[in-house]
């Protein structure tokens, strides 16, 4: 893989490592902070609402910002929502925290996923297999790591690293926004180079 490539791979790692991190275990933060069972049910779908409220409309800013910027956002994002979440004195406080994450996963995935598609068609099945081994690898070792930094440090030590780790995204991301290589995405949500095909087979047939 190229450098974009590998920037892209460990963007994707670090995001999903970092939500799987404390996706298992902040039921029981819920619970260790006064909440009940229904507080956990509601912390977890207000975080579905605001992804599933805001995915369209912010999928349509990296037409104008581009991609990187947007996925440096979303990993921004995420490690904010988990920064509320270490600092919430009651269960309430959560849905702060999960509503900004659920932001995150707006900010990041469109983009995300266009990058991952938007290579020639030649390459694209192999490049896209290879780019989304870093999901699944992250699902496992998050909350093997999750787990341990639990054990370690307590739910504090838990959520500051899943900051952390997130944040750390931000840096290969970042190298891919400033080359340009992640404002790919067409108007209509898909990479620019596959809707230029596109317009060509349609030009010929006219």
């Amino acid at each position: 893989m190229d450098k974009p490539s590998v920037c892209l791979w460990f963007s994707f790692i670090s995001f999903t490592f970092s939500t799987f991190m404390i996706s298992p275990f902040l039921s029981l933060y819920t619970l260790r902070i006064g909440g009940d069972e229904f507080i956990v049910g509601l912390v977890y779908a207000v975080f579905t609402l605001s992804t599933l409220a805001s995915r369209i409309p912010l999928a349509r800013f990296s037409t104008i910002f581009g991609g990187g910027v947007m996925m440096v956002l979303g990993h921004a994002a995420s490690a904010v929502g988990v920064l509320l979440y270490s600092l919430s004195q009651s269960p309430y406080h959560l849905f702060l925290g999960s509503a900004v994450r659920g932001l995150g996963f707006s900010l990041y995935h469109p983009s995300a996923l266009s990058m991952t598609v938007g290579e020639d068609a030649v390459e694209s099945r192999r490049f896209t297999g290879i780019i989304l081994t870093a999901p699944p690898m992250g699902m496992m070792l998050g909350p093997t790591f999750g787990a341990l930094m639990l054990e370690k440090l307590g739910f504090a030590g838990l959520f500051y690293a899943a900051a952390l780790v997130s944040f750390l995204g931000i840096a290969p991301t970042w190298v891919m926004a400033g080359r340009g290589e992640t404002a790919k995405v067409a108007t209509d949500g898909f990479p620019v180079k596959k809707t230029e095909q596109l317009g060509g087979v349609l030009n010929k047939v006219v």
